[in-house]
Parts: structure tokens; sequence; C-alpha cells
């Protein structure tokens, strides 16, 4: 179960949705980039549990504060996701991974990937990324 991380949860405030969601992705660079430095460090346990804390609050207030309605084709929170994601691919990829965290990754975005926000608006893109075959092989 993915628990929710205040600090996470607060830049997702319905004060902060402004076109394409734009606030909420700066205010997410913050855990971008500490993501990106315990990726770099080997601190593989505290970055997936960071992106799956981001990727649940994302999915949790799309459909509580309907960000849907704030975009046309560009949902700036995705985007900044996909940045991570890509972060993961990487370190993953390098092989500074091991099976535990691997597996630990793949069944926080496979929860996810079980919501409602994944099923019916593809957001967070967890669907394309557990279906890299090169990641998880």
């Amino acid at each position: 179960m993915i628990t929710l991380n205040k600090s996470v949860e607060h830049i997702f405030s319905p004060a902060n949705v402004d076109w394409d969601c734009d606030q909420i992705a700066l205010l997410m660079s913050p855990f971008q980039e500490q993501i990106k430095s315990d990726l770099h460090l080997d601190h593989n346990l505290s970055a997936i549990e960071l992106f799956l804390q981001l990727l649940s609050s994302m999915a949790k207030h799309f459909i509580e504060d309907e960000h849907w309605c704030y975009f046309d084709d560009v949902y700036a929170p995705e985007f900044c996701c996909m940045t991570i994601f890509e972060y993961f691919s990487k370190a993953i990829a390098s092989g500074n991974f091991s099976k535990e965290e691997l597996q630990i990754f793949r069944e926080g975005l496979e929860t996810l990937a079980d919501t409602e926000v994944v099923r019916d608006y593809g957001y967070p893109s967890v669907d394309r990324w557990l279906r890299n075959d090169n990641l998880w092989n």
C-alpha cells in the first residue's frame, strides 16, 4: 500500500490548480530533484517510495479536483512524472536495482494501474511504463 506524503499532498492543493496544472508541476520539481539525487546515490527504496507517493497523490487529485478540466493536451504534472520515470529507467538499465527493489517498484506501479484514474483517463502513464518489457526483464 502506498502511503500519502503530507508534503506531496500540499502541492496538490486546489489553490495550485491552474491551466495545464503548471503550478503543480513546478512544485513537483524539488521532489523530482530529490528522486534524481536518491537514484544517483543508490538510495533506490527512498526514490521508489517518493515517486509512488507523487504518482498516488497525482492520481487522487486528478479525480477529486477534476484536473481534466484544466488542460487540453498538456497535463504538466504528467510530463514531470515521465521525466522521473526516465531517471528510473536509466538506473535500472545500468544495473543499479536489485531484484527486490525492482519488484517493489513494479508492484507499486501495478497498484496504481488498478485505479480509476489510470483505467479511465490514462494518468499517470503507469500502464505504458509497465508494458516496457526491456525494463522489467
